[in-house]
């Protein structure tokens, strides 16, 4: 009896298929390539992942410095006033026209024959900057005088106006001593009228009216003391031929701190002027000083 057997046969893929997998990644090489794309862009290397990382942190610091450092502000000028009593005498020599008086007045008899006087002191100043500035005005009248041997007696009557303009600058800042120098112009406008009553020689009346200008340089010195207490020094000298022949001032105060930005101020102030026309032959030689009791207010 005889067999039959069906022949032997491969099981498996044909010799000329391959497996589905590796048909589909060699059948889509512009997939793969869009794939490596895309895991490189979101997958840096460590060299851009560190570029990135300090980025980052100088970003979060730069936030962080902005928000947090102090920011400061514009310095602002600042505006001091002082109104003040100036108790002064006046001593020396007023004429003109070959006509001239000594006078000597003291406190009590500029007020008595006082018409008028405005004293108005401004200090403007910013950081190590400022100006100094002053306004005068004073008219006086029927005020006495001493005329000579020739006359019996002599009247005077005066108009003054002073304005001082002096910038300055803070050469030495520290506390508790500040040095500031100063440099800058003093005018001076007088109006005079002498009435000399008769005597060897017969009356007369001389007016004169005179304006000029001083070039100042000065200086100023403040001391913190403590506890509220400052002292103010300050001096300047001027003139040298080109206004006066010369002129100097001194102010010296001692200041009690009040209030927050008010000082009251208690000191001597004197005020010296020489000045000479020799065309009209006015002279205007004299000093004004006196105690002087004011206050400083920064508005």
């Amino acid at each position: 009896m005889g067999t039959s057997m069906d022949p032997l046969r491969w099981i498996g893929p044909e010799p000329g298929d391959r497996p589905a997998s590796r048909r589909s990644d060699r059948g889509h090489p512009i997939l793969r390539l869009a794939l490596a794309v895309l895991a490189s862009t979101l997958l840096p290397t460590p060299a851009a992942a560190q570029a990135v990382d300090a980025g980052a942190r100088r970003v979060e610091w730069s936030a962080t410095a902005t928000a947090f450092a102090p920011v400061r502000q514009p310095e602002r000028w600042e505006v001091f006033w002082t109104p003040y009593l100036w108790a002064a005498g006046v001593e020396g020599e007023v004429g003109s026209r070959g006509r001239t008086t000594e006078i000597d007045l003291g406190f009590s008899d500029v007020v008595q024959n006082l018409d008028g006087a405005l004293l108005l002191p401004i200090e403007l100043r910013k950081g190590r900057w400022g100006v100094l500035s002053e306004l005068i005005l004073i008219r006086l009248s029927d005020q006495s005088g001493t005329p000579g041997p020739l006359f019996g007696s002599v009247e005077v009557s005066a108009d003054e106006t002073l304005v001082q303009l002096l910038p300055l600058y803070r050469i030495v800042p520290q506390d508790p001593v500040a040095v500031d120098g100063l440099a800058g112009g003093r005018l001076w406008h007088l109006s005079a009228e002498l009435d000399f009553t008769p005597g060897v020689l017969p009356g007369v009346v001389v007016e004169a009216t005179e304006r000029w200008i001083d070039p100042i340089i000065g200086t100023r010195i403040i001391a913190d003391l403590g506890e509220r207490w400052r002292v103010h020094g300050y001096g300047d000298l001027g003139g040298f031929g080109i206004g006066s022949d010369f002129t100097w001032q001194l102010i010296g105060t001692i200041g009690y701190e009040i209030g927050e930005g008010t000082v009251l101020r208690f000191g001597y102030r004197h005020l010296d002027v020489d000045f000479e026309n020799e065309e009209d032959g006015f002279v205007f030689d004299a000093g004004t000083g006196g105690w002087v009791l004011g206050v400083t207010i920064r508005l």
